[in-house]
């Protein structure tokens, strides 16, 4: 009886430990996702940025000036559409919704992390 009950506490662990590399994945592939948005928005405040710099110059005439403006005005609808689209198993991860979660890390209670 006792080699059965340490079987089936190995096991038990066992099946633990599975599950808690499955949520690991889960943890890095969400990390992933959202570091892939971010890298997307940055590259777009960048050329934000560089619209701007370029508009604030006085020798620009006033097309191009409306034209800088009508691409920053695009650039600022991409950030709202990668804000409201990354998402992981249907949570927004960008928008400020998705806030802290606790990935089980381990096969016992508070084997977590933080993401």
């Amino acid at each position: 009886a006792a080699g059965l009950q340490i079987a089936n506490r190995l096991t038990s662990q066992i099946n633990g430990l599975g599950q808690a590399v499955k949520n690991a994945n889960d943890g890095i592939s969400i990390a992933q996702t959202a570091e892939g948005a971010m890298q997307a928005s940055t590259d777009i405040l960048q050329k934000m940025r560089t619209l701007a710099l370029s508009s604030a110059t006085g020798s620009l005439s006033a097309d191009d000036r409306k034209s800088n403006n009508d691409e920053y005005q695009a650039l600022t609808a991409e950030l709202n559409r990668i804000s409201e689209t990354t998402t992981f198993g249907g949570q927004k991860l960008l928008d400020g919704s998705y806030g802290t979660k606790a990935i089980q890390v381990g096969a016992n209670a508070n084997e977590t992390i933080n993401l």
